[in-house]
């Protein structure tokens, strides 16, 4: 009789337990997107309506009967907790039936269709004294870098059983400017010759490893090389693509004496088009920002690009490091370009800079750019 109770309240406390999970369940729709900038304003409590839609909240009732529940919205920036509030739903939610929500129904100070007015109410003003570097950051109209956290809690009406919880993730990494570092100058100043193949393309810039670079390479012939005015709007378009990294090094068929224009365009993930962080869908930006144009002029002299690669060559292969042979024997090539404190070297400047290293202690390391 005793291993029957024990039985029997094992299986009721078990029967419980799926009753819990089975009741009420909530599903975001994404889940997590990524953004370039948010706007303070995307959460306006008092006037919900103008709130963009960034994700769909879906309230399921898995049961057979009726069920009132109230609603606990906490918001988190990274680690600092600015809301945290309680809706009770307005009505029971019926048996079987989905109520489909946003975060206009969620992040707001009025009732809605479904729910009462929050209690305490969403205040801006207690978001913008949690915490100094938030404060400052929010004053000037946008989140600064991090991951905004939703986390929506559906809990019984009269006591703390939690029905079923889900968390919605924004994260935000800022992208302000784009540098570009190599080959050329900018459009205006008398442009360098470069006789490297391949030509190595270097720019400076964030890389949130969910943005894009695309690199726009134009050609201008001889006798008419690009200037400020005609950059834009003139030359032959030779190369367009979105590439992952900060460095592009690749065999274009760049002509002897020919100048070239090349820029970096970055799209922008905001409210209007966010980056679902699990899409792979190519995307059309409303917002962009552009490096300004660097220009040189192509030389076709191997004799000398050939001088450069077999010197540089040399001197890798002199230091008899086990790391740099390795990389040779993998089908990896130099490029004629040595960077240095943030400058780029070509010819025999490479070659002096690259001599330093002999008779050295040096430490190789590897990157994937």
């Amino acid at each position: 009789m005793k291993h029957t109770m024990v039985l029997l309240i094992l299986v009721c406390a078990f029967i419980g337990s799926l009753a819990a999970q089975n009741t009420i369940s909530l599903t975001c729709i994404p889940s997590e997107i990524f953004l370039n900038s948010l706007s303070t304003s995307s959460f306006d409590p008092v006037r919900p309506e103008n709130q963009p839609i960034l994700t769909n909240i879906i309230v399921t009732n898995n049961t057979n009967q009726d069920l009132r529940f109230r609603m606990n919205v906490r918001i988190k920036w990274n680690e600092t907790e600015i809301v945290n509030t309680v809706m009770n739903a307005k009505n029971a939610i019926q048996a079987g039936h989905t109520w489909p929500l946003t975060n206009r129904d969620l992040v707001t100070n009025t009732e809605s269709q479904y729910f009462n007015s929050p209690d305490p109410d969403v205040s801006l003003q207690d978001v913008l004294s949690s915490h100094p570097v938030l404060r400052t950051s929010l004053q000037s109209g946008f989140f600064p870098d991090g991951d905004l956290l939703f986390t929506f809690t559906a809990l019984h009406e009269f006591n703390p059983d939690i029905y079923d919880s889900k968390t919605f993730i924004i994260r935000v990494k800022n992208i302000n400017a784009v540098f570009l570092t190599y080959p050329g100058r900018p459009v205006g100043q008398n442009p360098p010759e470069v006789n490297i193949k391949p030509v190595t393309f270097m720019w400076n810039s964030v890389n949130t490893s969910i943005n894009k670079f695309r690199l726009v390479i134009k050609e201008f012939v001889p006798s008419n090389p690009p200037s400020v005015n005609s950059v834009e709007t003139g030359g032959r378009r030779v190369y367009s693509d979105d590439i992952n990294d900060n460095v592009f090094t690749g065999f274009l068929p760049f002509k002897d004496k020919h100048f070239y224009a090349w820029q970096i365009q970055i799209g922008l993930y905001d409210e209007t088009v966010p980056s679902i962080v699990t899409s792979k869908d190519d995307t059309q930006f409303a917002n962009q920002i552009k490096s300004e144009w660097n220009v040189f002029r192509y030389v076709d002299d191997m004799s000398a690009a050939g001088s450069t690669y077999q010197q540089l060559m040399a001197i890798l292969n002199m230091l008899n490091n086990e790391d740099i042979q390795k990389q040779f024997a993998n089908g990896y090539e130099v490029t004629g370009a040595v960077i240095f404190e943030g400058q780029v070297y070509t010819g025999k400047d490479a070659v002096d800079l690259a001599k330093t290293l002999l008779e050295k202690d040096i430490e190789v390391e590897i990157t994937d750019n």
